[in-house]
């Protein structure tokens, strides 16, 4: 588990480990950069977005490869005959680069951080696609993926909890060769009107 991590003067992104064991990465060395994300894949949701930005920032890889990738984040509806519709953040994964790539599971930022409970705040977590996928998955040139993640009433709890003026949702998702993609973001406020419009329908 990653418990801080910072920039310090010098351009260098320092994370300490709760073993109490720290990582330093020059951010001017690409290739620093670019094992990092690829030795702690599992590791990369635990950083705030802050970190996570500048290291893509400083993670050139154009220089060697043709790469990239499309995250797109919106909100699904899947209205049912008799109500009780389902609410589902939908996430399309397009791959850009002109070789395959093996995308890793998405998972979510939210900015500002969520307030559990009082004193206990915490800005990542996992949803599971309804698509039953081992991921890694290989995704050709141009080959979209698209996953759906359906949104319960406790977890839309929190986020009508949480949907202040300024309050938004990222996804985000690596791949096997170290590379870190964004999606847009979602305005929660915007989601919240969303969900309670979707549960009123009837048809």
């Amino acid at each position: 588990m990653l418990n801080k991590s910072h920039i310090d003067g010098h351009g260098n992104v320092v994370i300490q480990d709760a073993d109490n064991s720290t990582i330093t990465i020059n951010l001017s060395d690409t290739e620093q950069v670019r094992k990092f994300f690829i030795d702690f894949q599992n590791k990369l949701f635990e950083l705030p977005r802050e970190i996570l930005a500048e290291l893509q920032k400083h993670n050139n890889l154009e220089s060697e490869m043709k790469v990239g990738a499309n995250i797109y984040l919106t909100v699904i509806a899947a209205f049912a005959d008799f109500g009780n519709n389902a609410v589902l953040w939908g996430v399309t994964i397009t791959n850009l680069s002109k070789e395959h790539r093996y995308f890793n599971q998405p998972y979510f930022k939210v900015s500002p951080k969520f307030e559990l409970e009082p004193g206990l705040e915490h800005d990542t977590f996992m949803m599971f696609p309804k698509e039953q996928l081992k991921f890694p998955v290989r995704l050709e040139y141009g080959e979209v993926l698209s996953l759906t993640f359906e949104v319960n009433p406790n977890q839309f709890a929190l986020f009508q909890k949480n949907a202040t003026d300024d309050a938004f949702l990222t996804c985000y998702c690596g791949t096997t060769v170290g590379e870190l993609y964004n999606s847009n973001e979602y305005k929660l406020d915007k989601f919240v009107k969303d969900y309670e419009a979707i549960k009123k329908v009837r048809r």
